[in-house]
């Protein structure tokens, strides 16, 4: 493989190399690593590539990792990240509180790669419409509010910063190429800014969760892709995950919905879930973001269109909700 900006990809697929690689530093309670066999899942060309390994490891059954190569040092950065988070979940569990995730194993330097095990489970994208949704509800709502309850240190991003990473094209470029959809994007970025006055949450956030994110083994939920692990409003999380259920269910979403909200708030029933609506009008606007950049599509377009009206909508009901100063008379 030939990426100019991840350079060491060449290496990281050379299935002969990571067989030493992996003998010399994983073999803490293991066998020695007789062979190893890979597959890359993604590859987003000059930013990040996931490869799946298979290690044959003498006397025992296969085991399955996952490398992520990140380019410069982001990936010391994320590692460190879900070390601290894996730690603060490992510290939950024993009073009580179970967060899953993947556990990060080692960070390679000099390859910019993180490997952690494999998360159990299927892809929630991939459940199928006569799927487990009940049971997958409540354990995803199980595994988000174990998250948000652990206290870890992470950045905070304001909902801007969120905006800026999350939408391509971003909103002021979306409006310069159709000036027609400036009054949607206008209230909806107007509803996010009361989110950034109102000061920034108090809860570690997944911060880009959706069904994709999510592995679910019949039994309990695992989150993946934790690299953009911030400080945020709950609802953040919250909201994510709804608008990613609803745009895959359609009008089979409200009863998966009510079950996980539900669920949620009884596992944590002091959080108002602030800014819900908010959240909900940035993933409109970021999934219409995404249906524009294949608006070379004949459906694209449009699409983009219908999904920032429910966006503007939504904000609108954001905007609205805030109190009105008192009037004297």
């Amino acid at each position: 493989m030939i990426d100019s900006k991840l350079v060491t990809l060449g290496l990281v697929v050379d299935d002969d190399a990571m067989r030493e690689r992996f003998a010399a530093t994983l073999n803490s309670g293991r066998p020695p690593a007789a062979g190893v066999r890979h597959t890359v899942l993604k590859h987003t060309p000059g930013k990040r590539c996931v490869i799946e390994y298979w290690i044959d490891l003498p006397g025992a059954d296969e085991e399955r990792i996952i490398g992520k190569v990140y380019r410069g040092q982001r990936g010391a950065h994320v590692y460190q990240s879900l070390r601290s988070l894996h730690a603060a979940a490992t510290e939950g569990a024993r009073n009580g509180t179970r967060f899953h995730m993947a556990e990060p194993l080692a960070y390679y330097d000099d390859l910019g790669m993180l490997v952690q095990t494999a998360v159990p489970g299927l892809s929630l994208s991939h459940l199928g419409s006569d799927g487990d949704w009940a049971g997958a509800m409540r354990a995803v709502a199980d595994n988000l509010a174990a998250l948000h309850d652990l206290a870890v240190d992470v950045e905070p991003a304001t909902v801007a910063e969120l905006t800026h990473k999350l939408c391509r094209p971003r909103p002021d470029e979306l409006v310069a190429l159709r000036p027609e959809l400036a009054a949607e994007v206008e209230n909806i970025l107007q509803a996010l800014a009361l989110v950034d006055a109102a000061g920034p949450g108090a809860c570690v956030v997944h911060a880009d969760l959706g069904l994709g994110q999510i592995l679910f083994d019949g039994e309990r939920a695992s989150f993946v892709d934790l690299d953009g692990l911030r400080r945020s409003y709950a609802a953040l999380d919250v909201a994510n995950f709804l608008v990613s259920l609803r745009l895959r269910l359609g009008p089979m979403s409200p009863e998966p919905e009510r079950v996980f909200t539900e669920r949620y708030i009884e596992r944590r029933p002091g959080e108002p879930l602030a800014w819900l609506d908010a959240f909900e009008a940035l993933a409109y606007l970021r999934r219409a973001a995404a249906a524009f950049r294949k608006s070379s599509d004949a459906d694209g377009f449009e699409r983009a269109k219908r999904l920032l009206a429910i966006g503007n909508w939504i904000a609108r009901t954001a905007v609205e909700a805030v109190p009105r100063p008192e009037v004297g008379p």
